[in-house]
């Protein structure tokens, strides 16, 4: 499914991951912000322009390819693992 999602990495861990996928893929909305008042402005963009929102969702589903096959990707993601097992005490 290719959905567009609004992030805002500032005040949430898991969106930094989001974000780093939303710029890989280039995708050109504004789905990465920076505060409270433009993640407001952003989600009220998508639901309110429906060829706004459908024109990023198309730019997702031609670009998702670029999220794989990375060697950067695969390297980051196996530190992640490494990390929780670590603090796991696995």
């Amino acid at each position: 499914m290719c959905k567009a999602i609004v992030t805002l990495p500032a005040l949430q861990t898991v969106p930094g991951l989001t974000a780093g996928m939303i710029e890989v893929m280039n995708i050109t909305g504004k789905l990465i912000v920076q505060n409270e008042d433009e993640y407001v402005e952003a989600v009220f963009d998508l639901v309110k322009n429906e060829q706004y929102r459908k024109r990023i969702e198309r730019e997702i589903c031609q670009n998702h390819d670029l999220l794989y096959n990375q060697k950067q990707v695969v390297d980051e993601w196996e530190l992640v693992f490494e990390r929780v097992l670590k603090n796991l005490n696995i």
